[in-house]
């Protein structure tokens, strides 16, 4: 007798996490900033799995990231009327990921 399998996670139709991360220094980037809080829209995926998929997209483009700010799950509801985020919301529909960041300067030294 199989022990019975737990039921399988589900997945969430769109999510929008933001993200906080830094520049890798080992990476060189035309510009240098002191860090960034990115929007990240990833469909189709678990909660640990839109995390993972944002993660490894940032860190395959050299960056670091230093902790999930938020999460929640979102639908064409939430980009009516033209709000903030409706296109990105849309090219997620379409690739399965899109990204916004909003960066700050380096500290001087």
């Amino acid at each position: 007798m199989t022990a019975p399998q737990p039921p399988p996670t589900p997945t969430i139709p769109m999510q929008r996490l933001i993200v906080s991360a830094v520049q890798n220094p080992a990476f060189t980037f035309d510009e240098e900033y002191g860090g960034a809080f990115v929007n990240c829209w990833i469909k189709d995926q678990t909660e640990s799995g839109a995390f993972d998929a944002a993660r490894e997209w940032l860190v395959t483009s050299g960056w670091i990231v230093k902790s999930l700010e938020s999460r929640r799950s979102v639908t064409q509801f939430d980009y009516t009327c033209g709000a903030d985020g409706a296109e990105q919301y849309e090219q997620a529909l379409a690739e399965g990921e899109a990204y916004v960041f909003h960066v700050w300067p380096k500290p001087a030294e």
